[in-house]
């Protein structure tokens, strides 16, 4: 998953948002089911709206310019906002600095004066 860094932060306070926006693109990209935990948490939200929320939800990340309105029925998530890359078209290089960077991170770190 490819988020722009203006996504995140714009919609942290919004779950229902964020929820919807990623469940579209991960449709979008053709993923039809995720056994993924992390994903799941992020999901949790659309479990506790109804059907007209989360149109609403929609809505409003159409007027954020996060999802493009195809027609009446359908919404494109824009690419500039989220992309779904699958993990072999990411170069070699990339993927091996990534592993090496998870493999060194100490962890989260504890706030100082705690």
């Amino acid at each position: 998953m490819s988020w722009h860094k203006a996504v995140l932060p714009d919609l942290v306070h919004y779950p229902y948002e964020m929820a919807a926006l990623l469940r579209l693109a991960l449709l979008q990209a053709g993923a039809r089911t995720l056994d993924n935990f992390a994903l799941a948490l992020v999901f949790m939200p659309l479990e506790f709206i109804t059907t007209d929320e989360t149109c609403e939800a929609v809505d409003q990340l159409v007027a954020r310019g996060f999802l493009e309105r195809v027609d009446d029925a359908y919404v494109s998530a824009n690419v500039l906002a989220i992309d779904v890359i699958e993990r072999a078209v990411l170069p070699a290089q990339f993927r091996m600095e990534w592993n090496a960077a998870q493999a060194s991170w100490p962890g989260p770190r504890r706030p100082q004066g705690s």
